[in-house]
This record gives C-alpha cells, sequence and structure tokens, in this order.
C-alpha cells in the first residue's frame, strides 16, 4: 500500500508529548496540499485485510485537510449488507485522545512517539508557507507511522477491525469524514469485505547482483494474493554464515514512489562491503498493515574488483608478403587497475564501424604479435587490442589502420542519368562498376561542356546516387554531370561519360507590348510589338469592359502587328491585354494595361423604321430606336404650306396616335434627342396613304 508513504525519507526523533496545541484549519485552506491535483487521488483511500482477527480495516487521508477534518469530527465507517442499498453504522473513528496516548509514548515505541506528536504537537508558529510545509509534514509522519505500527495506525484513528468471522461479515464498507458545522465532506472510499480466513502475506523473491565494492539486492513482489495489494516497507538482514543474521538498518527499508518512478514491481537496495568476502542476505516485508512476512529466499554473493586492467598501447599493422597484416602492442601491468587474464583482436573496414573478433581464442597475456592472414584486400582493415580482466571487464586500445598497397583504380561508374524538378533538386544516378574495393564515388559538374568541372563540396558518396541542388533562375538551359570511382586506396577511376540534366523553363518569356492606337468611328485600332523570346508559343489578345470579366478576342492574329476592334460601344470604356505564354506555359503579362473608350459620334444614328397605319378612328405613328426609355422623340408633322412643323414631343416612348380627319393629309418625321444633348438626323418623311 505504498500511497501511504508520501515522503522519500524521514528521519524519526522522540519529541515530549503532552503540550497543549489549538487546532487551526485556516492555514490548510490558504495553503492546500497540491496532492489530489498531481495524482488524481481520492480524499481518503481504504484497503481490508482477512485475517486471525476478523476483517481489519486501514486507510489513509491523501491530503492535509482532509486529514485535518478527520481528527477534529472523525471518520464514519459504514457497510451496506446484501442488495438493500441503505448503509449501516458500524463504527465512528476517532484519533486517541492525549490522556490515552500517554503510556504508550516512550523510547520503546518510536512510532506511536511519532504519531502523537504530529496530532498533537506545537504547530509551526510562522507565517502562511511555514505552516502548510508543517502541516504537510505531520500529515506524512502520521501516514508512515501508521503504516509500520498497527498501534500508531489505530491511535490515529487509521484503523479498524471487526471481529466477525461468520457469512454475515460480508458487504461493501464505506468510509468517510463530515463536517456538521460546514457540512463540508470529504470523498468516500468504497471496498468490499468480507472474512476469508487468515489471508496470507507473501515474503519477495530475492536475487543479487555482485558490484565492484557492493552487492546490490533486487527484489519483485510479495504482499498478499488477494487484490494484489504489496508491500510497504522491508526489513533487509545479513549474514556472514549464513545461519545469523542481522538488520542492516534500524528502520524499515521503504522504497517510495515518486512522479518519475510509479508502481515500480522491482525493489533495490546496494550495500557497500568489501572485495573478496562472501554474504548472504534475506528480506522480510511489512505490508500496510504492520504485519510482517516470513523471510525471503536467502541469496549470497562477494563482490569483485571488476576494474580493468591496462590498456595495451603502441599498436601497429604493417603488410607483409602474401598480403597478411602483422599486429605487434606493448602491454605493462598497473597495479591499480584490474589483472589480466589474455587479449582479443578486433577488426572492422571503417575506423568507427562494427568490430568483430578475429582470434579463436583468448591470447595468453605474454603475446604481444598476432598475424590476420585474411585481412580484406578490398577494403581496409582497422584493428584494435582488447584487454580482458579476469571477470571479464575488458579495456580497449586505440585502433590503427592496417594498409594493404593497391595501385590499381577502378572502373568509372555507368549508364548515368539525370533529372531534375520545378524546385530545381537534380537526382544523378549510376551503375555501379564491377570492381568489389570501391569506397565511394566523387561528383563534377559543369554549365558547360566545353568549361572545366568543378567537383562537388561533399565527402565521399557511398551509394549510387547523388542529390543536388541548382538554381532554375539562368538563362543557362542546361547542367553537365560526371562520377568518378574511389576505392579503399583512393584510387580514382576515370570520369564516367557525362550525362545533360535540361534546367526546366520557369522564366516567362518577354512580354508583347502595345506600341500605338486609335480611336475611331469604326472601333479601337492598336499596333503591337510581339515577344522577343524564342521560345514563344502564343500571343493572346484579351479584353474587358472596365470592372468586369476579361474574354479573349478569338479573331486576333498574333502573326501581325495591328488589330482592329470593332465590336466597341459608344462610351464604354475597354481594357486590353496582351498575354503572352512559352513552350513550357510560363506567362508573361505587361505590367500596364491599355485603357480606351469607344468613340461618342457627333449624332445619334437615324430612326430609318418608322410605320404609320390608321386603326379605326385614329392614325398610329410608331419607329424603333435603340434604348428607348432614356431617349426623347420630337415628332414632325407636315403643314398645309408643306413645311415640317413641330407637333409633339415623347419621352421614353415610341408611338403616337392623332384623331383621323378625312380629307386631311397625315405626313410625320421623327427626331432622337439622346440626355447630353445629341440628336439624330430627322428621318424621311412619312405619309399615310
Amino acid at each position: 500500500m505504498k500511497y501511504f508513504i508520501t515522503i522519500l525519507a524521514i528521519n524519526i526523533c522522540l519529541i515530549s508529548f503532552g503540550q497543549n496545541v489549538e487546532l487551526d484549519s485556516t492555514v490548510y485552506e490558504v495553503q492546500p496540499t497540491n496532492l489530489k491535483d498531481s495524482l488524481e487521488l481520492d480524499d481518503i483511500m481504504m484497503i481490508t485485510k482477512s485475517s486471525e482477527v476478523g476483517i481489519e480495516f486501514r486507510w489513509a487521508p491523501t491530503n492535509v485537510k482532509t486529514w485535518y477534518m478527520a481528527i477534529e469530527h472523525g471518520y464514519t465507517l459504514e457497510r451496506m449488507v446484501g442488495k438493500s442499498k441503505e448503509y449501516e453504522l458500524v463504527g465512528k473513528i476517532f484519533p486517541w485522545s492525549k490522556d490515552k496516548w500517554k503510556p504508550f509514548v516512550n523510547d520503546d515505541n518510536k512510532y506511536m512517539a511519532v504519531a502523537a506528536m504530529s496530532i498533537y504537537g506545537e504547530k509551526e508558529a510562522s507565517g502562511f508557507v511555514q505552516a502548510g510545509n508543517d502541516a504537510q509534514n505531520r500529515h506524512a509522519f502520521t501516514l508512515l507511522a501508521a503504516d509500520l505500527n498497527k498501534q500508531a495506525a489505530e491511535a490515529s484513528g487509521l484503523y479498524y477491525a471487526i471481529n466477525d468471522k461468520t457469512d454475515e461479515s460480508f458487504g461493501m464498507y464505506r468510509i468517510y469524514t463530515f463536517d456538521p458545522i460546514t457540512f463540508e465532506s470529504s470523498d468516500t472510499a468504497e471496498v468490499i469485505g468480507a472474512y476469508l480466513g487468515n489471508q496470507e502475506i507473501l515474503p519477495p523473491q530475492l536475487s543479487i547482483i555482485e558490484q565492484d565494492g557492493a552487492l546490490e539486492l533486487e527484489w519483485y513482489g510479495g504482499g498478499r494474493l488477494r487484490y494484489n495489494e504489496k508491500l510497504t516497507a522491508y526489513h533487509i538482514e545479513r549474514s556472514s554464515d549464513g545461519i545469523n543474521f542481522t538488520k542492516l538498518l534500524e528502520e524499515p527499508f521503504i522504497n517510495a514512489e515518486t512522479a518519475l518512478q510509479l508502481d515500480n514491481e522491482y525493489t533495490s537496495y546496494i550495500d557497500s562491503v568489501e572485495n573478496g568476502v562472501k554474504y548472504y542476505y534475506r528480506v522480510l516485508g511489512i505490508d500496510a498493515f504492520a504485519d510482517v512476512t516470513e523471510e525471503s529466499n536467502v541469496v549470497s554473493g562477494t563482490a569483485k574488483n571488476k576494474t580493468a586492467p591496462s590498456v595495451a598501447t603502441g599498436l601497429e599493422a604493417k603488410e607483409i608478403e602474401s598480403q597478411k597484416i602483422n599486429l605487434t602492442w606493448d602491454w605493462q601491468q598497473n597495479d591499480e587497475l584490474g589483472l589480466l587474464t589474455g587479449f582479443n583482436i578486433y577488426r572492422s573496414h571503417t575506423g568507427d564501424g562494427q568490430y568483430e573478433k578475429i582470434n579463436k581464442e583468448l591470447l595468453t597475456i605474454s603475446t604481444r604479435t598476432y598475424l590476420d592472414e585474411s585481412p580484406n584486400i578490398n577494403r581496409l582493415n582497422y584493428y584494435y587490442i582488447e584487454s580482458v580482466g579476469e571477470y571479464g571487464n575488458v579495456s580497449a586500445s586505440a585502433y590503427t589502420l592496417g594498409h594493404i598497397v593497391d595501385l590499381i583504380a577502378p572502373q568509372a561508374p555507368a549508364n548515368l542519368s539525370g533529372e531534375i524538378d520545378t524546385n530545381g533538386m537534380v537526382l544523378i544516378t549510376w551503375d555501379a562498376p564491377e570492381d568489389k574495393d570501391v569506397l565511394g564515388y566523387e561528383v563534377f559538374f559543369s554549365n558547360s561542356e566545353d568549361y572545366e568541372y568543378v567537383k562537388k563540396a561533399t565527402q565521399i558518396i557511398e551509394n549510387e546516387f547523388f542529390v543536388d541542388s541548382v538554381t532554375l533562375k539562368t538563362l543557362t538551359k542546361d547542367i553537365y554531370y560526371k562520377v568518378v570511382a574511389v576505392d579503399y586506396n583512393f584510387n580514382r577511376s576515370d570520369f564516367s561519360q557525362t550525362v545533360i540534366v535540361k534546367r526546366p523553363d520557369i522564366i516567362p518569356p518577354a512580354p508583347s507590348v502595345f506600341t500605338n492606337y486609335k480611336v475611331t468611328e469604326d472601333g479601337i485600332a492598336f499596333t503591337w510589338a510581339a515577344s522577343t523570346s524564342d521560345d514563344v508559343r502564343s500571343i493572346e489578345l484579351h479584353r474587358r469592359e472596365a470592372g468586369g470579366k476579361w474574354e479573349v478576342i478569338s479573331d486576333f492574329d498574333p502573326m501581325l502587328n495591328q488589330y482592329l476592334d470593332s465590336k466597341v460601344k459608344e462610351g464604354v470604356v475597354y481594357e486590353y491585354n496582351l498575354i503572352t505564354s512559352d513552350e513550357s506555359n510560363n506567362i508573361s503579362v505587361p505590367e500596364k494595361t491599355l485603357l480606351l473608350e469607344g468613340l461618342k459620334s457627333f449624332y445619334l444614328s437615324e430612326i430609318k423604321k418608322l410605320n404609320i397605319d390608321k386603326k379605326g378612328e385614329f392614325v398610329e405613328l410608331s419607329w424603333e430606336f435603340k434604348d428607348i426609355e432614356n431617349h426623347t422623340f420630337v415628332i414632325y408633322k407636315e403643314a398645309s404650306d408643306g413645311a415640317l412643323l413641330t407637333h409633339k414631343v415623347l419621352e421614353g416612348k415610341n408611338q403616337l396616335s392623332v384623331p383621323y380627319q378625312k380629307g386631311k393629309k397625315y405626313t410625320f418625321a421623327v427626331k432622337a434627342r439622346a440626355k447630353d444633348g445629341r440628336e439624330s438626323p430627322l428621318s424621311e418623311p412619312i405619309r399615310l396613304k
């Protein structure tokens, strides 16, 4: 029940008992504990145990405020039996009064003294922070004493036993504390309790690890089988003969949990001892009810001097005939270090790579030379010497290079290919030569096949590909690459064949621009200068009414250098643009568009379609004209002397009715007038037949 222990280490001392202390809960409301917020615990946690007593209960307030409330108002333990779903009172549990504590507080019962002093001792008299810390310490001391001493738990109001060994003991039990003045209540802890006989407490399973100057004890498990509840503390005992054991520590050893180590199933303890002496150990566990287990299994061990021996020095590797490498080294004993039992030889193809042991048997301590009869003649050979101590502890020398002379260069890489994307990332690939001693490759480039090739500033490339980054904002269309193979003796091959990588075209063509324009009654005419770029694919003329959407003028011929837009409206402002695109779909647009207004003529267009008919008692005159609603129409009628005189003016209408008189002549003409004062020519007269 490790959550009852809330501190890592406690120095327990006996303090005089019986001082008069006034309890003040307001301090703890100002300085509340952060335990619940950080670990998300309920205010009270409770467990139960079946034993020869009957049913035992242990609980713990997880924060200072709940603990303090229970000191004043006690805990209420209730039970729900069967399906009634109603709880009945089992007991009201308070900490003992000071008078009841006194007979039990002495040097022989220090945990009782600790618990009593935590509850009734004089409180910290300084500020809020000190008082809050003092309260948290008292709370922790109380829980610790209750974990390690059953009488201290009972006296602190944290233990209760029901001497009922019948089936009637089974039920759901709950516990809480309640302040009848403020009506404040803690969280309620619930647990199922029943008498199941004497519940066995299993001892931990102990193992030992031998170290240099120390023995590390490690144990697993222990505790009660039911609910898988664990042990709280341990007595660690040691013996030099395996028979007579004594405790290593005056107080039980506590493996406290922290925010960095929660619910660790393994517990360990390191005992510093003299090397070469054998010791025996056993461990007894203590559960949250302060009951002690049987002894664990006994383990034994001897601390050993595991210091590595001296390092081999002066390692040299030289090639001899038949492509073999001979190794030589020095070694001297250092009495302050471990004893030497022999040497091992390790080899790798790279200085910082994976080494493998090449000697089959451990070399003797007098050996100072070794012949490697099968070095890799196509790769480099790095070596180091491992000095091995009596307990397997080792020390490694510096590595050295064994060089086999090779003057033959590898073949050049073949089948180069290259790709480039629109971000300027280039991928060059090639096939490796058949030589087995190729260390890697070097890549060279040039912006012209006639220029000198420059090595890319990289280390030797181990793979058969290379990724490069180039600029695309250049008029140089191609970039050229060659590759050289390098072997482990740094012999270089001839250049490979050249691979040409074409840069993607991201530079727009030179724009086409307007050079002149003219607005006439026939429309808007303009000339332009076509783009001078040699990769132009198309030139389009775009037009829109001011503020409208662009449209492509379909009858525009980019092969010419002039165009008349005859489909313009009088007085309408038009915007023109020339869009030039190249073969790579790059587009250029002039910085400025051409903004022109369709020409307004001095006269309105003549009214040409007049109609006159006799309908019953009236003569009906009508005509056609664009935008009738926004024009005024002046109707002229022929007088008796043949002159055309103004007969009537109509606003936004295109028809007139006049009474018919037999024998009279009816001849009319119409003129249109715009709001800006412009007029159309007078129409041809029309006569009623």
